[in-house]
Formats: structure tokens, sequence, C-alpha cells
């Protein structure tokens, strides 16, 4: 090669390096969620995975967080968090989440490329900020009341139109506190050892006793 195409070539480079440096670029990135297992809480899981599907990442964040209160050494469940903080920009905490993932499981290269992608993102938005360029990230607030969040649900069976009772005690010859629509949802509070009743917070605060048989559970 001659010295004036080396020349040329050289300054094809320096030029393609000094573009990218001065001009900013976009690359779209993928972020995968992993299958978060919790055979207690399987139903506040498909919660957090239904608000992911719906783009509604707060109450994804917040869901996950009320898990996490209980259950911290969950390293699926900490690598959410991590993508979900990264996804709002709040790099620093992506990378808190990211590091406790990586130390419960050091094999998953997921852990290893989220922990990558929040230190060189935390390295980008430091020099952006020299040059007075700030990016201001969507803060999510984690879990306020986690007792709440992770009530189980039951759901009375029926249409509207159709009601079943709630005892004040797990006996049909107990007295009735009312007569309630089919679809209301209300919060379990346990379940008879027989299986046969099932005790619930009414919408007025009252707890009250339905059939087993009149409610869906695992809500």
């Amino acid at each position: 090669m001659s010295a004036d195409k080396i020349a040329e070539y050289a300054c094809e480079n320096m030029s393609y390096t000094l573009a990218n440096y001065i001009a900013p670029y976009y690359y779209n990135h993928t972020f995968v969620f992993e299958n978060v297992k919790h055979k207690k809480l399987k139903n506040r899981v498909k919660d957090a995975k239904k608000y992911i599907k719906l783009k509604e990442i707060d109450m994804a964040y917040q869901m996950y967080d009320a898990i996490y209160q209980v259950d911290p050494y969950n390293p699926q469940l900490v690598y959410n968090m991590g993508v979900l903080n990264e996804i709002s920009g709040n790099y620093s905490k992506a990378k808190e989440f990211y590091s406790v993932a990586l130390n419960m499981d050091s094999r998953k290269e997921a852990y290893v490329n989220g922990l990558k992608r929040a230190e060189e993102n935390i390295e980008l938005t430091n020099i952006l900020s020299s040059m007075g360029i700030n990016i201001e990230p969507h803060i999510l607030i984690g879990a306020e009341d986690t007792k709440k969040i992770l009530t189980e649900r039951i759901r009375v069976k029926g249409s509207r139109s159709k009601r079943k009772i709630a005892y004040v005690n797990p006996l049909e010859s107990s007295t009735e506190i009312g007569r309630f629509p089919g679809q209301l949802e209300l919060d379990l509070v346990e379940i008879s050892t027989d299986k046969k009743w099932v005790k619930v917070k009414l919408p007025n605060g009252e707890k009250g006793y339905f059939r087993e048989k009149d409610v869906i559970t695992g809500k």
C-alpha cells in the first residue's frame, strides 16, 4: 500500500473517531427480565409481570420491592429491580442491584452484562455532566405498605347481578353480614383448616366468612 493510501486510510479512521466523539449516537437495547420464582408470592410476581407488559414500571417496581423486603435473597428478583432502575436512568441504583445479583450468582452472564452497562452509563452521565448536560432520571419509589401490597385477594364468584352471602362465623346457621356481588375482590385473611370457609376483609373493614365454593382464591 502506498504512503498516500495509508495517509488517506488513517484520516478516514480519525475522522470517524472524531465524529463519534463530538456527535451523539444512539443504539437500541432490548431488556430481558428474569423469570422470578416465588412459591408463596407467585400471584404478586404475576402482577409485577403484568405491570411490566403494560409498561407501568412504577407499579412493577413497587410490587418487586415489596417482595424484596420479605425475600432479599432472590437473584432473579434483584436483577429485575436493577433492570427497572436502568430503564429509568437510575444507573447507580441499577449498579447496586446488579452487583448484589451477581454476588448471589456469579455464573449468570446477564448479571455481568447488566453491571457492565450500569458502570458504562455512570461514566457517560458523569462526562455529560462535566459538559453541562444533565440527564434527570425517573425516580422509582419503593413499596411503602408491604403488607397491603402482598396481601392475597379473593374474588366473589358469579356475575355482578348474583350475590353471595358473607357470614359472621364459618357456619351457614350464623348471622348474615350481607350479600355481595360477583366479581368483587376482597383481601384474604385466612382459609379455614377444613378448607370450606374463607375469612376476608369486607369493604367497610369488617371481617366475614364466605363459603369456599362461593369465591375464587389466589388472586
